[in-house]
This record gives C-alpha cells, sequence and structure tokens, in this order.
C-alpha cells in the first residue's frame, strides 16, 4: 500500500529541504567543538540526575522515531517491491518514489537528532569512543550524498538500521540493570544479521551497475540507479563497519 497520493507527495517533499555538504561542515565542527568542551568542563563536574532523566527521553523519542520510520519505509517499500519485484525495488528510478524521498529526508534530520547521543554522554561521564564520532558523522554524510544521488538501494539500509535503532534505543530507555533479561544476548547477533543484509543489498546494486556500465558482458540484470560516486560512498561507508564487527553504530546496550 503506498502512503499517499504522489501529487500530496510531490508537494510534501519540496516543502522538506536535503542540507547542503557547507551547511554540514558547520554542523559538524559546531558539535565537536561543543562536544570536547563540555568534555573538559565536565570533568570537574558532578552529572545531575536531570541530565540521566532527560538522556532516558532522548532514547525514548529517537526509538519512537526510529520505529516510524521504519514502518513508513516497510509499507512504502512493500508497495514498491509488489510493483517492481526485488530487482526494481534495489536498482530502478521509478522505485525511487516521493513518499520514499520524503521519509528518507526525515531520516536524514533524526540522524543529525542523533548528535546529542555523544553529547548526553560527555554530560553523564560515559566514555565516547572515535568511532561513535565516526559513525555519527558518516551517517549523516551518507544521507545526504545518497540522497542527492539518487541511490535507490538506499532504502533498504536505513529500514534495516530503523527497526534496529527501535529496539536498541528502547532497551536504552528501559535502562535494564542487573539480571539481564535472556533475549539481551542476541542483540549482537541481530547488529551483523543487519549489516550483512546491507552489504548484501549494496554489493548487489554495485555488481549490477558495474557490469552494466563497464562489463556488459558479465552476467547481470540491468544497471543500477544512482550515481557512481554517492554509490561509492555508501558501499564505503558500509564496508568500513565490517572492520568493527564489535561496535554496535545502531544504539547504546545499558550495562
Amino acid at each position: 500500500m503506498a502512503l499517499a497520493h504522489p501529487d500530496t507527495m510531490n508537494s510534501s517533499v519540496e516543502v522538506v529541504p536535503i542540507p547542503t555538504l557547507s551547511s554540514m561542515f558547520v554542523l559538524f565542527i559546531t558539535y565537536l567543538s561543543v562536544l570536547f568542551g563540555m568534555r573538559e568542563v565536565m570533568k570537574s563536574r558532578v552529572p545531575s540526575s536531570k541530565v540521566a532523566m532527560a538522556f532516558r527521553i532522548y532514547d525514548l523519542s529517537v526509538s519512537m522515531a526510529s520505529m516510524s520510520i521504519a514502518v513508513l519505509l516497510g509499507m512504502e517499500g512493500w508497495s514498491i517491491l509488489n510493483r517492481l519485484g526485488v530487482y526494481g525495488a534495489i536498482c530502478s528510478e521509478e522505485a525511487f518514489t516521493p513518499a520514499l524521498v520524503l521519509v528518507l529526508k526525515l531520516n536524514l534530520y533524526l540522524t543529525c537528532y542523533q548528535l546529542l547521543d555523544t553529547i548526553f554522554l560527555v554530560l553523564l561521564h560515559k566514555s565516547i569512543t572515535v568511532f561513535h564520532i565516526y559513525h555519527h558523522i558518516t551517517v549523516i554524510l551518507a544521507a545526504i550524498i545518497e540522497l542527492d544521488g539518487r541511490v535507490t538501494a538506499y532504502w533498504v539500509a536505513i529500514f534495516f538500521t530503523s527497526g534496529f535503532h527501535a529496539i536498541t534505543y528502547f532497551i536504552c530507555y528501559l535502562g535494564i540493570t542487573g539480571s539481564k533479561p535472556w533475549w539481551l544476548r542476541y542483540i549482537k547477533s541481530l547488529n551483523l544479521l543487519c549489516q550483512k543484509m546491507i552489504l548484501m543489498c549494496s554489493a548487489f546494486g554495485g555488481y549490477n551497475y558495474i557490469a552494466d556500465t563497464y562489463f556488459p558482458l558479465l552476467p547481470h540484470i540491468g544497471s543500477c540507479a544512482g550515481t557512481e560516486t554517492a554509490a561509492i560512498v555508501g558501499v564505503g561507508i558500509t564496508v568500513s563497519y565490517v572492520f568493527f564487527p564489535d561496535f554496535m553504530p545502531f544504539g547504546r546496550l545499558p550495562g
């Protein structure tokens, strides 16, 4: 089932802009300045219980927003799959519907909101690693570049990551401590499964594009929508997570 009438979606898509890379560069500089500045300030201060409560509210808001993104992408994706099939849903320019673009734009703004992750961690004297910062910055860059390059396969990656976000951020909101529920041990496996599904989708789209563009004699279905630069950036960022299998970029689990 499609999300809405195409004319309505077209007008909605135009209302929500895609931030420019230059504006994001300013955001990243501001973010890093605030992050490291606050870390120095908090060295001599005791974390406030009000900050901890605000952090939990933040976790719940990200969980709910991520679930909304996953559900909307699932609905539109199912409609696209029924209409175009697997190859079309991943590679066809026709799959890049106004509804899909709108949801992906909303996801972009959600990833910017998630920069608060590390800010809250610093305020609570929690440890952060370079990979936390790397993840938050690269997902925003990927969102802008993939949207601007109209890489159809990008929606599949966001569907899986949004679904995983919804689960892990809700767990963080619950603040599970002490004896852990039995199902918590499977979260890392779910994280790896999401990464593998995204890699498979990226490999499928990348292979078809390369074969159709440069090696047409190779067996393939057809080309894959999106600019070459956007595709390379997307695949590069996705593959980079393979080198950090124990790092969970999609959420922070308690204890």
